[in-house]
């Protein structure tokens, strides 16, 4: 968090209302000239959460719109010092993270076993995630006993995160409360709730770690992108300064992945041995491909614009391939090199290839809700739609507020579409709308293909209509290479039904 060390309040030279430590990063990122729906992105919240901290910074600020507010920032009397922690040889100045012993608060004192084995399993897969170094369950546990003072803990283990939570069972019904604090500030800056009924405690264990993984991954790196954002980037150091492209990457929008890849290339120059640059710019090569093919729905139809977009995907798509066999060179255990060896080698053609790299990454990370979602696409691809399913659920179960959301619904709403369960796939389908990206992809088109074939055609021919005037210019292209076999011609047939024909909108 960016408030000083235990007070997340901040003054100004006039008196006004505190701030919480979300509205302080909403603060931040307006003063940066974020829009709205990309600070939601940014911190993974709902457009309308950041509306409304919008709406309560103007009026603790006491200023007149959200440009005011962001100059008001200057005013604001913050320490932007943060605790140089000592590295861990091998991780580089990565913040180390630490989780402490849960709390049972069940009568049964026998849970104490349910509860260390939790935490055991959560120390062992998060170091398995390897983004940051976990220190050891033994140093964690040395604070079972003593009252704990989460700022002197932070600085005895010289961890920058610390993991703490409690467990309550009765009966089959367990809860579960996971909460992260940042050492530096004393803050909270996650909290998640579980409710689970448990038959079987083993299984229960791995989904419940699989789970809690699955959302403090990308939490903890956009705290770390919110980090070094906030700092000049010649200043940062190897992991701040590929830290602040990731940043870039999750707020690429349909202005590109231009200013991610160059944060990337400018890693790997100074640090060529970096493995988890190279996997970025695998992943990031990767969107910037997708893009290419999207522009061309973003204009009137031009045969000759669809080949060159082609040709400069295909040199996205091979650069993907190349920096993501380079990062599992260098790291053969880090899961993000295989997923964008397996995004390259998979728009390239070589889907056998691409699969067996996804499902390296989720051997390597099993809480990987991204490495999920790659593999249930490329099964969609081999048209293996059965065991596609359980992985595009287990996507979203793992990372419910995950900026590519909209990605796992839409591939949810294939899967059934091409099962024929056509309600269940207008669900999903409806879902992804809401959650899509302002400037990102748009599945709208699977909405029409599920009510025409549910026989719903007036309703079918509204949402046809609505994406003729959205998007004058969509075609195929995209379609064709990421979508499951038989879903382009039901794509083609809905909106042949609805008057307009895609096959002669070029692309098809």
């Amino acid at each position: 968090m960016i408030a000083s060390r235990g007070d997340a309040r901040l003054k100004r030279s006039r008196d006004i209302a505190p701030l919480t430590p979300r509205q302080i990063e909403v603060l931040e990122l307006l003063a940066r000239g974020l829009t709205n729906p990309e600070i939601a992105g940014v911190l993974g919240v709902a457009r309308a959460t950041v509306k409304a901290h919008v709406s309560a910074i103007i009026e603790a600020l006491d200023v007149s719109n959200r440009t005011e507010a962001a100059m008001a920032l200057r005013e604001l009397g913050r320490s932007d010092v943060e605790r140089s922690s000592r590295p861990v040889p091998g991780f580089g100045r990565r913040p180390a993270i630490a989780v402490l012993p849960f709390d049972n608060f069940s009568s049964d004192s026998t849970q104490d076993v349910f509860a260390d084995g939790l935490v055991e399993d959560l120390t062992t897969r998060l170091a398995m995630v390897r983004w940051f170094p976990v220190i050891a369950r033994n140093s964690a546990f040395a604070f079972r006993a003593t009252p704990r003072d989460l700022a002197e803990i932070s600085r005895t283990l010289d961890a920058r995160y610390l993991i703490e939570g409690s467990t309550r069972r009765s009966g089959k019904r367990t809860r579960l409360q996971v909460q992260v604090i940042d050492g530096d500030s004393g803050a909270h800056v996650f909290a998640e709730k579980f409710d689970l009924e448990i038959d079987d405690v083993f299984a229960a264990q791995d989904e419940i770690v699989d789970a809690i993984v699955g959302a403090l991954e990308p939490a903890l790196l956009r705290l770390e992108g919110m980090r070094v954002l906030r700092r000049a980037p010649a200043g940062l150091d190897t992991w701040e300064r590929f830290q602040r492209g990731m940043a870039l990457f999750d707020r690429s929008g349909s202005e590109g992945v231009d200013p991610a890849l160059r944060a990337f290339e400018e890693v790997i120059a100074g640090a060529p041995d970096f493995a988890p640059a190279h996997a970025a710019l695998a992943q990031a090569s990767y969107v910037q491909g997708i893009f290419e093919v999207r522009r061309t729905q973003l204009g009137p139809p031009d045969p000759g614009e669809f080949s060159n977009a082609l040709v400069r995907a295909g040199g996205c798509f091979q650069r993907a391939a190349d920096s993501g066999r380079r990062a599992t060179e260098l790291d053969a255990l880090d899961p993000n090199g295989w997923v964008g060896l397996g995004a390259g080698l998979g728009m390239s053609g070589q889907l056998a290839s691409a699969r067996a790299a996804f499902e390296r990454a989720l051997e390597l990370n099993p809480s990987s809700a991204l490495a999920c979602w790659s593999l249930a696409q490329a099964l969609q691809r081999f048209d293996d739609w059965e065991d596609a399913l359980p992985l595009f659920e287990r996507a979203i179960r793992l990372s419910p507020r995950d900026t590519n959301l909209y990605a796992f619904e839409a591939g949810l709403a294939a899967v059934h579409i091409r099962a024929g369960r056509y309600a269940e796939g207008l669900e999903w389908a409806r879902r992804s709308v809401e959650h899509e990206l302002v400037g990102g992809l748009s599945f709208h088109t699977l909405i029409p293909v599920c009510l025409s074939r549910l026989g719903r055609r007036d309703e079918a021919r509204r949402e046809v209509e609505a994406i003729r005037t959205l998007r004058p210019g969509f075609n195929l292209m995209l379609a064709q290479l990421m979508s499951p076999p038989g879903l382009v011609e039901l794509t083609i047939e809905a909106f042949a039904e609805a008057g307009w024909d895609l096959r002669s909108a070029g692309g098809a």
